[in-house]
């Protein structure tokens, strides 16, 4: 007899489901404007489409997923995690056609099929695969000496991933590796005695591989943005007016001005701003109101489970998540800033 589904269960495939079909309409309408600037996109609706089918291919998957025991993961980790490296060792050497702001050439995605792959994102769930089976088969307290080893192991994608170049996702990476230890009873000094060592290393090929002059910078627009002049502040201010312009109830869908070819990364980075625009400050709370909804019943679902491998994966991947959410993607920094507040109030 076939089990039923939990309270906790349902909350989270609603959730899901929810959120989904809002990032599809987001889809819809920050990708129209490709159709008129870019002459190889043959209908406006062809990026829409395309994150369609995605999102059904990965709905089909994962009901593969689900249907496999934890032990079937667990026996496959590390296998899991020496492909994922030998991924982003392959992206680094493909063609590519896109440069970044010092002229470097981006290598980030595999084509496959009509789609965008990139190993980056497939880090994320291989390291907390791969730590989960570490941390699993713990019996006794984790020796100074293997956590370093384990560190190091953590830091050969990040480095690759720096390499692309693509610095956010390197160190999101990390820092999820990072927490996975923590939750699985690293001490902190144990920690610290070990990471300084890591880091100094990745510093170090990163130097070589030509990509710390550009940290560096984007560092120093960063502090920039909290004085006056100071800093890159082209993302910030574009982003900030298409905050202010959606006022408190937006302008309604599809109505977004700023995202044809005034605000940058309108489709990505920026996704955020074009939310509040057309849907307004008010509706942008409810939608991070539901990721945090989706973040506390995880925690839940979490809690009764009582496989520690399968707590483990559970555990990091809602911090994948989190992360994301608060310094990635769904809320982004100029939001949260007093000067995003004042110039919604003063629009």
């Amino acid at each position: 007899m076939k089990k039923p589904q939990s309270d906790i269960e349902i909350a989270l495939i609603r959730l899901t489901v929810i959120l989904t079909f809002l990032g599809l309409l987001m889809c819809l309408s920050t990708t129209l404007p490709d159709y008129f600037y870019r002459q190889l996109i043959q209908s406006p609706y062809t990026s829409f489409l395309k994150q369609l089918l995605a999102a059904g291919i990965g709905f089909v998957l994962l009901l593969i997923a689900k249907a496999q025991s934890p032990q079937f993961y667990k026996k496959f980790a590390i296998t899991f995690y020496i492909l994922n490296i030998l991924l982003l060792l392959f992206v680094l050497f493909l063609p590519s056609s896109v440069a970044n702001e010092y002229n470097q050439m981006v290598r980030r995605s595999i084509p496959l099929f009509g789609f965008t792959f990139q190993p980056s994102e497939l880090a994320k769930v291989s390291i907390v695969f791969f730590i989960a089976r570490l941390l699993s088969n713990r019996k006794t307290p984790v020796r100074t000496k293997e956590l370093f080893k384990w560190l190091g192991l953590m830091m050969i994608p990040s480095v690759l991933i720096i390499i692309e170049p693509n610095f956010s996702a390197a160190a999101l990476l990390f820092i999820i590796g990072s927490v996975a230890l923590f939750y699985g009873g690293i001490p902190i000094w144990q920690y610290f005695i070990c990471i300084f060592p890591i880091l100094g290393s990745g510093a170090l090929i990163v130097l070589i591989s030509g990509q710390g002059s550009r940290i560096l910078s984007r560092f120093s627009n960063f502090l920039g943005i909290f004085t006056h002049g100071g800093g890159d502040q082209y993302q910030l201010e574009n982003s900030l007016r298409t905050i202010a312009q959606g006022r408190y109830f937006g302008n309604g869908f599809l109505k977004s001005t700023q995202k044809f070819q005034n605000l940058p990364f309108n489709s990505t980075d920026f996704v955020f701003s074009v939310i509040c625009e057309e849907f307004g400050n008010i509706m942008a709370v409810c939608i991070v109101i539901l990721f945090f909804l989706l973040f506390v019943t995880s925690n839940r679902y979490l809690s009764r489970q009582k496989t520690i491998l399968v707590q483990y994966w559970l555990q990091d991947s809602d911090h994948i998540f989190f992360y994301k959410l608060c310094f990635m993607s769904a809320l982004p920094l100029d939001w949260s800033l007093p000067q995003g507040f004042h110039c919604l109030l003063s629009a």
